[in-house]
């Protein structure tokens, strides 16, 4: 029996070996990092650079706090004598930073032997390229080929090499610049050095010791671009007073999901994950236990849940304890029922008298309420979970200003000056620009959703949009207003889409060849012990 036990252990470990993270909430794969809060440490490692290295300039409330500044003649140099910083493993690279030039001559960004990442200047420093060099044998070089880069606007930059393709890219701003082929970064023992020869600031560097994939790109522009360090909540996360403090995400989606990103403490917009609020542990809600009842211990029927339609949160049937509620197919399909307390008794979701009884609130918008206390209290909480809220919690770029919809800006809106019932209550969401000054170009975007029949698992959806409140240039600048409102998904869509409805049966994910090789493992080990 002992080595019953001893064999489960084995394979137990073996698979929540994967599963094991770093102790804080960075990248288990990060090396160093180091944020440039007026000094040259390794906040995650022990990489600190010479403190008498630091350039004597700290810039305030530029990317991430605080960030440093090179008048040229400065360089942050950081010892490498351990051989940690050379990013030659056989899991690939990463190298990550903030940059924003002042007008600099050539310079290196940063340097070390095997990996230099230099800005080099195309017209007197106004403009200007990365250029990326990786390898001393036959070194490779890789330049930003997409646009020249302004001098006075900030990018980030990610260089990363995946050793399986033998593929090195760099990234600008979440966009592939250039890739090429790269057989071996190789090593190096000689310093890290950060600035020499720049003219400008540098933040916010990072090693990691495996390849990004474009979702972790993606992941790690869009958070530090809105004032998060890349660790989330395991750095400072400073955030200037001229910063727009939101929050974008705190789980990352795998890529088999389509990438991105949920917020903490919520669903995924098709069910299948939930952020856990405080640990920001991401759970897969068919498997993990809490998960579809946002984190509690029970589900009782009636309350918010994280599943597919179609689906209930209920005490998993495989579970010989019945202890921890999963996702479970549903045995009744919520449409067809016509009385609430049948409704409430199966565990589907009574809306209103007009709606009826549905499976899944968050497949409406905020038009089902009716009343401005029941569009206020949004018991559904369609405002930040129902249709169109893909968009909360987005950054995206226009004419080189960045702007972001803050997640807690999505909510239901009442747009009618009376308590009179009607057509009255839409999704509202904010749009600001990512950094701004005393007066912000900002506006309020209204969306109202029509939605027709669902006939045969398709329903036609389409929508009126508008901004409301606008502030600054949008106020005497059309075209620049009518270019965010675009890109921010505020303008009206008679046609519309076609979209799934119903109470489809959704596929489960997928079944790993470890889980069942371990599991065939332990029901042989089972009946040989049980045979002796």
């Amino acid at each position: 029996m002992r080595w019953t036990i001893f064999a489960l252990g084995v394979l137990l470990l073996a698979g929540f070996a994967s599963a094991i993270s770093a102790i804080d909430d960075c990248d288990a794969s990060m090396v160093a990092y180091w944020q440039m809060e007026g000094n040259a440490m390794d906040s995650f490692g022990t990489h600190h650079g010479d403190p008498s290295s630091y350039p004597s300039v700290t810039a305030s409330d530029v990317f991430v706090g605080k960030a440093a500044g090179f008048d040229g003649t400065q360089m942050i140099e950081i010892d490498d004598s351990d051989n940690a910083l050379s990013l030659a493993g056989g899991g690939g690279f990463a190298i990550e930073f903030w940059f924003r030039s002042a007008s600099s001559p050539n310079a290196y960004l940063l340097n070390k032997g095997n990996y230099q990442i230099r800005w080099v200047d195309d017209d007197g420093g106004f403009t200007g390229h990365i250029e990326a060099t990786v390898g001393t044998n036959g070194p490779v070089t890789i330049s930003s080929a997409l646009s020249s880069l302004n001098a006075e606007v900030g990018y980030h930059v990610v260089l990363t090499w995946l050793p399986a393709a033998q593929n090195l890219s760099l990234y600008i701003n979440n966009i592939l610049e250039n890739s090429t082929i790269l057989d071996n970064p190789d090593t190096s023992t000689l310093p890290l050095e950060i600035g020499e020869d720049f003219v400008g600031l540098i933040d916010e560097v990072a090693l990691y010791s495996r390849a990004f994939s474009a979702a972790d790109v993606k992941f790690h522009w869009q958070t530090s671009g809105g004032g998060r360090d890349y660790c989330y909540l395991g750095g400072s996360g400073d955030v200037s007073t001229t910063k727009t403090e939101f929050t974008l995400a705190g789980c990352q989606l795998p890529e088999s999901a389509g990438g991105g990103s949920i917020s903490a403490g919520s669903c995924s917009r098709n069910g299948m994950y939930y952020c856990e609020e405080v640990s920001l542990e991401l759970y897969e809600t068919f498997y993990d236990g809490t998960g579809c009842s946002f984190g509690a211990s029970t589900y009782v029927n009636g309350n918010p849940q994280c599943c597919p339609s179609g689906y209930l949160c209920k005490d998993d049937p495989d579970d010989e304890e019945g202890e921890l509620p999963v996702c479970n197919l549903r045995t009744v399909e919520c449409g067809t029922i016509l009385e609430q307390g049948l409704c409430d008794a199966a565990g589907c979701f009574w809306v209103d008298d007009t709606v009826g009884c549905v499976g899944n609130p968050s497949d409406y918008s905020c038009s089902i309420y009716r009343s401005n206390a029941s569009c206020q209290l949004d018991v559904w909480n369609v405002g930040s979970a129902g249709m169109g809220t893909a968009v909360c919690g987005t950054y995206f770029v226009v004419d080189n200003q960045g702007y972001v919809i803050p997640q807690d800006s999505c909510k239901c809106d009442w747009t009618h000056d009376t308590l009179t019932e009607g057509n009255y209550c839409m999704l509202g969401y904010d749009v600001m620009p990512d950094i701004y000054g005393d007066n912000p170009s900002t506006f309020r975007c209204q969306k109202d959703f029509s939605s027709g029949d669902c006939i045969d698992g398709k329903q036609h959806v389409n929508w009126t949009a508008g901004g409301v409140n606008p502030t600054g240039d949008f106020l005497t600048d059309e075209t620049k207003y009518a270019a965010v409102l675009l890109a921010a998904g505020c303008t009206t869509d008679l046609i519309g889409i076609q979209r799934d409805c119903g109470e489809p049966i959704v596929k489960l994910p997928g079944f790993s060849l470890f889980a069942l090789m371990s599991s065939l493992g332990i029901i042989g080990l089972v009946y040989f012990f049980k045979r002796e």
